[in-house]
């Protein structure tokens, strides 16, 4: 109630930095919830609640969702956002062009994030119908991780805390966000991994590639599901998978090279709040992101060897939020996830103070060199009380 109030009355971005003031102890709060059971009902209505109530919020944090917003509305009218940048064709919705950042990049979203936009832009192109649509993927996350935790043979109260953290609420009711759509996938691959019929490594495999046209970071099941599968189908399973991709990707595939050109400069360019990346990049240059990112490939490999697809998706996202030099606090949401289906509290508290670089929005997005320290110093230590805490689970259903 009280981030909706405070997004309602801010009069611009500037003053909304002073959400963190709400999200900190309301994250830390509800990361804390007592173990035990909850029943799929409380979960899901609780969740539902707390995102309708910034459904039609001003999107103050990020703005992100214009250019999904205007994409879609581009693609509806035969554009081909990779090739066409919002600036170029900025005519077919002002109002939106207007507001997107960035107007001269072309697109850089892989093919079901763009039918996603689309989708959008036929039911309306404003914010509350990106909001609500984010919302609802959500809930139904809340749902399927009910159902993984109970797969699993695990208690279901992080069911409530994903219902009710604001990383998940304000992300997907207020930012309408690409993660929540990803991670809907991602559920939907680590249950079905967890079924012993038949056909459930195919349906992880499909699940796990439609997560990869959201985001790419769902590739971190390929692994677990071509085991699953055994060679002997793997093969097929990934032929089969890359036609759909490029079965999705039609539309804009008349870009050519160009569907990579904004990837490109998003990689080479980017920055924000990143853990490690700021501590190498004066001494290392344009070398940092290289370094890095074989680092991460090397975690990847380590990974891919755990028989556990959820600890293998903890493992690789924890090293992708603290090896990227790009850190919002949206990212948070890869390892947030997998943390909470393992039973962490770790991970959730320290999405609190990660959160808090929404502070950044007090100085128009110039970066105090505080920010990192304030923000990264207590999730780390978080993250290490965490590791030798051991608080014994409350046991299966």
């Amino acid at each position: 109630m009280g981030t909706a109030v405070l997004l309602g009355t801010t009069a611009d971005r500037s003053g909304a930095g002073w959400v963190v003031a709400v999200a900190l102890p309301w994250g830390i709060a509800v990361s804390l919830l007592p173990r035990g059971q909850v029943s799929l009902r409380t979960a899901v209505l609780a969740g539902a609640l707390a995102r309708v109530l910034l459904v039609g919020s001003p999107p103050l944090l990020s703005d992100d969702l214009y250019r999904f917003l205007f994409e879609g509305v581009a693609l509806q009218a035969g554009h081909n956002p990779f090739v066409e940048a919002p600036a170029v064709i900025g005519q077919l919705n002002p109002w939106l062009a207007d507001r997107v950042n960035h107007p001269d990049i072309p697109s850089i979203y892989p093919p079901v994030a763009q039918w996603w936009f689309r989708l959008m832009a036929v039911l309306g192109p404003r914010p509350a119908v990106a909001q609500a649509l984010t919302s609802l993927i959500d809930i139904a996350n809340i749902a399927l991780l009910h159902r993984l935790c109970r797969a699993r043979g695990m208690a279901t109260w992080p069911t409530l805390v994903y219902a009710l953290h604001p990383l998940t609420v304000i992300e997907s009711a207020n930012g309408a966000h690409l993660e929540p759509l990803a991670l809907l996938f991602c559920f939907s691959a680590a249950l079905a991994l967890t079924r012993s019929t038949r056909g459930a490594g195919w349906i992880a495999a499909v699940a796990a590639t439609l997560g990869v046209g959201v985001k790419l970071l769902p590739v971190l099941f390929a692994p677990a599901v071509a085991r699953r599968l055994g060679w002997r189908q793997a093969v097929p399973a990934a032929f089969s998978c890359l036609l759909l991709l490029i079965a999705l990707a039609i539309p804009v595939l008349s870009a050519g090279p160009a569907l990579l050109d904004a990837l490109g400069t998003y990689s080479r360019s980017w920055s924000f709040n990143g853990l490690v990346f700021p501590l190498f990049e004066p001494i290392l240059g344009s070398w940092t992101r290289y370094l890095l990112a074989i680092a991460g490939l090397l975690v990847a490999a380590h990974a891919a060897t755990l028989d556990d697809p959820v600890r293998t998706w903890r493992q690789v996202a924890a090293a992708f939020v603290m090896l990227s030099p790009t850190v919002h606090p949206w990212y948070v949401l890869w390892v947030f996830a997998p943390a909470l289906v393992l039973g962490g509290r770790g991970w959730p508290v320290a999405a609190a103070f990660l959160q808090g670089s929404y502070l950044v929005l007090l100085y128009d997005w110039n970066a105090p060199p505080w920010l990192g320290p304030a923000t990264w110093g207590p999730a780390l230590t978080v993250l290490a009380t965490a590791a030798f805490i051991r608080v014994p689970s409350s046991g299966p259903p």
